[in-house]
């Protein structure tokens, strides 16, 4: 994984904050726009590996443009296995849309909880609740966990004045 982070270093990217890449850094390079995410997080390359496999981009999901594993698939025989994934520069939340993330997830799981479904579900301040019942019905499948109850997990794409929030790290 150094290698990679040495020749990506080579190439203009610098380190940043790393908030949710577990093991792992996070680079980014301000002409190209782009971020580099190493890791040793299996969770993060199911996310990765669903994003990939949308039909069309998602507006809620990063536009992911490179996504590898330089020693294999995850499994519980290869204590090697990391992630190298080339994605879109995003913006974190400010503190006040995070803890307003926070509330609004853990309301509509509330209200899952309680025998609602997705379909009855009308809040949706972020805009995501399509891709979080994605994101769900994925879990659900492959016997992964949400993890968001945490904001770091969701970051904003800006254009011309317009916020897109993002799901970057949603699977724990």
């Amino acid at each position: 994984m150094y290698r990679e982070i040495y020749e990506y270093k080579a190439d203009g990217y610098i380190e940043i904050e790393n908030t949710s890449c577990i093991g792992g850094v996070v680079l980014y390079n301000s002409k190209k726009n782009k971020v580099v995410k190493s890791g040793e997080d299996a969770a993060y390359d199911k996310f990765v590996t669903f994003v990939q496999s949308q039909v069309t981009q998602v507006p809620g999901f990063p536009l992911i443009f490179n996504h590898t594993k330089p020693e294999g698939e995850f499994s519980f025989d290869n204590n090697k296995a990391y992630t190298i994934t080339e994605l879109e520069y995003l913006e974190p939340l400010s503190d006040k849309e995070g803890d307003e993330f926070v509330v609004w997830f853990k309301s509509v799981i509330d209200k899952l909880k309680e025998g609602g479904d997705f379909s009855a579900i009308t809040d949706d301040p972020f805009g995501l609740l399509n891709e979080l019942n994605l994101l769900r019905q994925y879990a659900v499948g492959n016997n992964i966990g949400l993890d968001l109850n945490k904001s770091s997990n969701v970051m904003v794409r800006s254009y011309k004045g317009i916020k897109q929030y993002v799901f970057t790290d949603p699977y724990g």
